[in-house]
């Protein structure tokens, strides 16, 4: 099974009540006007091709972002005053065989470290082990 149909699922399954997850995309394009031609010049283009005029760089997320990020509603203890507070939730999906990369590893830690459940996950159970994990 690829990674989307895993996210899918795991959003199902995990992405409502004290959860709220969101897909995060991470990847460069090009943006600008863009205009539809059918002939351009003394080339012609395929059907579907799009000439950006005016194009710039455009960064979406950042090196290492989780798949799927938002927060776990935590109802705070007695001593802490009772508040709920939304705790940063950081899930990576990956296939059985995928590799998790060292920017998202470090990622991961990240999180883990300033409080935020973070993981990598590979099944519905597995997303619903790391926000258990509070």
């Amino acid at each position: 099974m690829k990674e989307n149909p895993i996210q899918k699922r795991i959003l199902l399954r995990c992405g409502h009540g004290a959860t709220r997850l969101f897909r995060q995309n991470v990847g460069k394009t090009w943006i600008g006007r863009s205009r539809k031609i059918i002939k351009a010049g003394m080339y012609y283009l395929n059907p579907g091709d799009v000439i950006i005029r005016q194009a710039r760089r455009f960064h979406a997320g950042f090196e290492g972002q989780s798949d799927l990020g938002g927060w776990h509603t935590v109802t705070v203890t007695p001593e802490m005053v009772g508040r709920k507070i939304a705790v940063y939730t950081a899930l990576e999906v990956k296939t059985k065989t995928g590799r998790v990369k060292k920017t998202q590893q470090r990622f991961i830690d990240m999180v883990r470290k300033a409080g935020g459940l973070a993981g990598v996950v590979r099944s519905p159970e597995e997303a619903e082990d790391v926000l258990n994990e509070l």
